[in-house]
């Protein structure tokens, strides 16, 4: 017997991303499963679709599942941004026990886009958990850069000293892995200690791309990045369309959409940025990116814990 998928997502809002992933694998998948918290991962009161996501993502109730779970709130002794994002995760279980034990799990954020074809192809010799290496696209479908883009520990380091080679600038994104492996573990320690990495690319990670609210800060904001007092909305905005690093590390190279996700660049025209500014105006804004960084913070590596998503 075929072994049926189920694709779980750990949702915070993102309706379009959340609904172009679906519609890239639907024929691929026996459930969709969201993951929702009634607080963000800040701990503040949030909405949550629940059912809802049914109708929005044009899903039959036999294809769809919701768990919506409860996080610390903002004043809980000790609760993390971090905490929470793991429980959020961890709650995914939940929503798969009643399938068979060698059956997959797709377990990814919502920006964290599978490759269809990479899972015609390998999908059926999956019998660990494994970590989805992706490429990433930076502000655009047509634009790609490193992927480490939350943690101040990396920007402390000098220039040039980062992303590891070896990565050749992929992210390690989403997990996939047989059902029956979730037992007493769950879904963050497979992404913390898979058993296994795709040696080839298997998605996109969408980096500040359709954005809820259209803030593309909101991702700094939210996550690892209390510390950064410039995570504002303009900014972002001015730094995406440049294709720089918001602290000047890098700057983003020129690609061709992703042919898989031309029925995205179709539905968000504004998700293809186009060509790039010129490489000397460029190195003028990642030199005024650096300064900012440098003038806005005083962490360091002594003095905050950063944990990177």
């Amino acid at each position: 017997m075929k072994r049926k998928i189920a694709l779980a997502i750990t949702a915070d809002g993102e309706v379009d991303l959340i609904r172009g992933m679906v519609d890239l694998l639907l024929p691929r998948l026996e459930r969709v499963l969201i993951v929702e918290g009634r607080r963000t991962f800040q701990g503040k009161p949030r909405e949550v679709l629940g059912e809802g996501w049914m109708d929005l993502l044009a899903l039959k109730p036999e294809q769809f599942r919701t768990v919506v779970t409860d996080l610390p709130a903002d004043s809980a002794p000790g609760a993390s941004m971090r905490q929470r994002e793991m429980l959020q995760r961890n709650a995914i279980g939940l929503g798969v026990r009643d399938m068979q034990p060698d059956d997959l799990l797709i377990a990814v954020d919502a920006d964290e886009f599978v490759d269809p074809d990479w899972l015609d192809s390998h999908a059926d010799s999956v019998t660990v958990p494994t970590r989805m290496f992706m490429l990433p696209c930076y502000g655009g479908l047509d634009r790609r850069a490193p992927d480490w883009h939350c943690c101040l520990k990396h920007l402390t380091t000098p220039v040039g000293h980062w992303p590891p080679y070896e990565t050749g600038w992929l992210f390690p994104g989403g997990v996939i892995g047989p059902i029956r492996d979730l037992a007493n573990l769950g879904v963050q320690y497979w992404r913390s200690h898979p058993v296994a990495k795709t040696g080839e690319v298997a998605g996109w990670h969408l980096l500040h791309l359709l954005s809820p609210e259209k803030d593309p800060s909101r991702k700094l904001q939210r996550q690892a990045h209390d510390w950064d007092l410039g995570a504002d909305c303009q900014y972002m905005i001015h730094c995406l369309a440049a294709g720089i690093h918001p602290y000047g590390w890098w700057g983003a190279t020129q690609i061709a959409v992703p042919s898989q996700l031309e029925f995205l660049a179709r539905r968000h025209p504004d998700s293809v940025l186009g060509d790039l500014p010129s490489l000397k105006e460029r190195h003028h804004l990642m030199q005024e990116a650096l300064e900012r960084f440098h003038n806005s913070s005083h962490l360091t590596h002594s003095s905050t814990n950063p944990e990177q998503l």
